[in-house]
């Protein structure tokens, strides 16, 4: 399983009918592909101004990371 990091990368693979918002954090399996799991883009990070915004976007991001790395190790 592969992170998808940002709607670049999972526009590429899956196509633009996939919407990152709805689908992240979310482990999908594309046919004939191996699954993804969909988050942002590190760099939206650096871009949010907010910062209460900011940190729960940072710990979601974290979150996906770890939901990807326990699905690697299963």
């Amino acid at each position: 399983m592969s992170p998808m990091l940002g709607a670049s990368a999972l526009y590429a693979l899956l196509g633009p009918k996939v919407k990152l918002t709805p689908e992240r954090g979310r482990i999908l399996y594309p046919a004939n592909r191996p699954p993804v799991l969909v988050t942002i883009h590190p760099s939206y990070l650096l871009r949010i101004r907010d910062e209460a915004d900011q940190r729960r976007q940072r710990r979601d991001f974290v979150s996906d990371l770890h939901k990807a790395a326990e699905y690697r190790s299963q």
